[in-house]
């Protein structure tokens, strides 16, 4: 605590003393002081927008206003009590005398003024920097040294015009003493500036490449980062020479890129600030606060790289706002780290407190109100910040090497003491092994003798599993079998039932009719009446003959051995196509979509059978009072091993409670149906032969019949057939 006060006296105390200071536009000093720096601060007489110079003071009277030097002329008053504006000129003057005539020849000082300015000595012009003007403005703020002679009282008068920053006149102190001292402390002054950047550039670089071995320690790339952005802003804006030497050779330094850059890398510092904290206290500090302040200040910074000076510089002072608040978040954060004693949070926190006040120093004397006196006080608060920066870091990879240092005794301790345990442990091993030996021979000589054994008992172990596992596979495929000959069996006891019971219905009508006829030409004895009688008669017995063919026929497929041959489908269900065509000249028209080559190996005569039913149905149900009647067969390869043939009409569809049981026994899927109902149920007893599918889809108005066939049957059968002789 004590040596944070004492550095704290330090910056107060390292500022030169006003021991004199002007009043009234006059100044006096004893020539025994010009030893040392004296500041010509005080009441400078001062004439807004008047430009002044030296003669015309001597040629007529003058009203002067006193104000305050150094300061910026945005503080003064008018008569009116009205504050001066930003943007406009003036001229300053003030006299210097001594108690005697100076021994040596004297040094002025005079410092960057804001921003164009002309300096006269005694009514000699000393020094122009940038274009003092009403109109033809331009301007330019480096110091300059000027050597006089020694003389008893010097008059200085200078012309300054500012339009483009927010502040303009004398903010910074002229500074006279004998020429030899102050161009010591010039020098010096100098020398520490370029050190100090010098410093703090390798100091950066030595972080950036300590982070590209040590990736994850992201603190480094942000410390390393702040870094350079110190060095930029001190650059573009210093007492150095190489500030000097940028802003006069050749404008290598223009006022755009100067005001960017400063302004650019001072926000920026504050935003990489609070990413490098809350890489050292991830705990405390809010990643999305973090991240959106160094969004907002990069994009701001952006703006000030590609907008006009003139543009930009009027939102200087209220993005500072922002930065205030920034920087508020900046030590909230590390005053957070520090109640709850995260490791080198105190020197964060008085890093911080001095940086504040430092910032706070700089930025009143830029309005005349500096704590600790008018010099720029932010360098050295930098370079203690960056200093305790550095001890941060350095003190965290000392305890990791401390750590490291600390684990490599213990493991060496913790190896030392393992090997001699590994020995005394490989001495009992030996020992046992001696006796394991001994007792392996023996468990040898009475393994040979179980091996022997053991390999009888697999064999005859093996040979158990194969046959009982046979008699497994043997049992269940025969149960396999027996399970689908129990449902063929129950299908087929059930369609006998239907069968018995429907052919039984549909051949008693036929008989009650004829019985009927009979009873009919008993009672009527008109000879006109006997042929119509026996028309009906015959009709009658006609029914019950085409219903016992079709059960004949249905009993026929069902009993029928395949004759299996090589068939050209398409040719098939052409000539169907053309012979049902003749049959019914007044169908629909049967279109076909067939490829050619089609070939098959199936029983053509159950083939016929098959897709002349279907055909058969599909026009036995067109609707006659419908214009766009159609019926559409389609044939398709569907693999290496199946054929699919749709048959569509858009005639009569079936209803919706007889769908499932379409292909049925005596199933009529409509009231207008004069069939027995056996056409598709003989379809599909065919289907079942040839290992075919059929099914039937109604969408709509739309009735569609799909069959899958095998290419080839005989391999199919012939695969069955070796399944079976495997099963046995």
């Amino acid at each position: 605590m004590k040596l944070r006060i004492a550095i704290l006296m330090f910056l107060i105390s390292c500022q030169p003393k006003e021991r004199h200071k002007a009043e009234s536009g006059r100044i006096d000093l004893m020539e025994n002081t010009l030893d040392h720096i004296q500041l010509l601060n005080g009441d400078w007489e001062f004439y807004w927008q008047k430009f002044i110079n030296p003669q015309d003071f001597e040629e007529g009277i003058h009203h002067p206003q006193y104000v305050e030097v150094p300061n910026t002329w945005t503080v003064y008053k008018d008569q009116n009590g009205d504050m001066y504006p930003d943007y406009g000129y003036a001229t300053y003057r003030l006299k210097v005398t001594f108690d005697q005539m100076p021994t040596k020849n004297l040094g002025l000082l005079v410092p960057k003024i804001w921003s164009a300015s002309k300096v006269w000595i005694n009514g000699n012009m000393m020094s122009k920097r940038g274009e003092v003007s009403q109109i033809g403005y331009k301007n330019l703020m480096v110091e300059e040294m000027i050597q006089l002679p020694p003389e008893r009282e010097l008059e200085i008068v200078i012309q300054v015009s500012n339009y483009s920053l927010f502040v303009g006149g004398i903010i910074e102190p002229f500074k006279i003493a004998h020429y030899q001292a102050l161009s010591n402390a010039s020098k010096l002054k100098n020398t520490f500036e370029l050190a100090w950047i010098g410093c703090v550039a390798m100091m950066g670089l030595f972080l950036f490449i300590l982070y590209f071995f040590i990736r994850k320690n992201k603190s480094l790339v942000y410390f390393a980062i702040a870094c350079i952005l110190i060095v930029v802003k001190l650059t573009v804006f210093g007492s150095h020479d190489l500030y000097v030497f940028l802003k006069t050779f050749n404008e290598l330094l223009s006022f755009k890129w100067q005001s960017t850059l400063y302004y650019a890398s001072t926000y920026m510092l504050v935003a990489v600030g609070l990413l490098y904290i809350r890489s050292l206290y991830p705990d405390d500090a809010h990643t999305r606060v973090t991240k959106a302040f160094f969004i907002i200040t990069s994009l701001y910074s952006l703006f000030l790289i590609f907008s006009p000076v003139n543009i930009f510089l009027p939102t200087i002072l209220p993005f500072q706002i922002i930065m205030f608040f920034g920087v508020t978040y900046l030590f909230c954060v590390i005053a957070k780290a520090t109640i709850r004693k995260r490791k080198e949070s105190k020197l964060q926190a008085f890093g911080v407190i001095v940086m504040i006040f430092a910032g706070l120093n700089d930025a009143l004397h830029t309005f005349g109100m500096g704590i600790i006196g008018n010099a720029e006080s932010i360098p050295l608060g930098f370079g203690l910040f960056i200093s305790l920066q550095f001890i941060v870091i350095a003190k965290r990879f000392a305890g990791v090497y401390q750590g490291l240092e600390r684990l490599s005794q213990n493991l060496e301790e913790e190896v030392n003491e393992r090997t001699m345990e590994v020995i005394k442990k490989k001495e009992e091993i030996e020992e046992a092994l001696e006796k394991i030996k001994q007792q392996k021979e023996e468990i040898e000589s009475q393994n040979n003798k179980l091996e022997e054994a053991q390999n009888i008992i697999s064999i005859q172990n093996d040979q158990l599993i194969k046959d009982n596992q046979h008699l497994e596979s043997l049992v269940e495929q025969r149960t396999t079998q027996l399970q689908k000959s129990v449902l063929q069996l129950s299908e087929t006891n059930k369609n006998l039932d239907h069968f018995i019971y429907r052919s039984s219905h549909d051949l008693k009508g036929p008989i009650a009719r004829l019985l009927g006829l009979c009873e009919l030409v008993k009672v009527d004895t008109e000879t006109s009446n006997v042929i119509t009688y026996f028309n009906l008669f015959e009709q009658s017995t006609k029914e019950m003959d085409d219903l016992i063919s079709c059960i004949k026929r249905a009993h026929e497929i069902n009993r029928k051995e395949l004759e299996l041959h090589e068939v050209e489908l398409t040719q098939v269900i052409e000539k169907i196509s053309q012979r049902l065509s003749h049959k019914f000249p007044n169908a629909p028209k049967i279109t076909l979509e067939l490829p050619s080559g089609c070939r098959i190996f199936s029983d053509t005569e159950l083939l016929n059978v098959l897709f002349e039913n279907v055909l058969d149905n599909a026009i036995k149900f067109s609707n006659p009072s419908q214009t766009n009647q159609f019926i559409k067969v389609i044939v398709e390869e569907r693999s290496e091993r199946m054929m699919s043939v749709s048959i569509r009409d858009n005639g009569i569809s079936i209803a919706p409670e007889f769908v499932d049981r379409a292909f049925d026994m005596f199933t009529k899927g409509t009231d207008k149906s004069k069939g027995f109902g056996l056409g598709l149920y003989e379809a599909k007893i065919i289907a079942n032969k040839i290992k075919a599918k059929i099914s039937l889809n109604r969408n709509n108005e739309l009735t569609q019949v799909n069959i899958l066939l095998l290419k080839n049957i005989s391999v199919e059968k012939k695969a069955e057939k070796q399944e079976n002789i495997k099963t046995i």
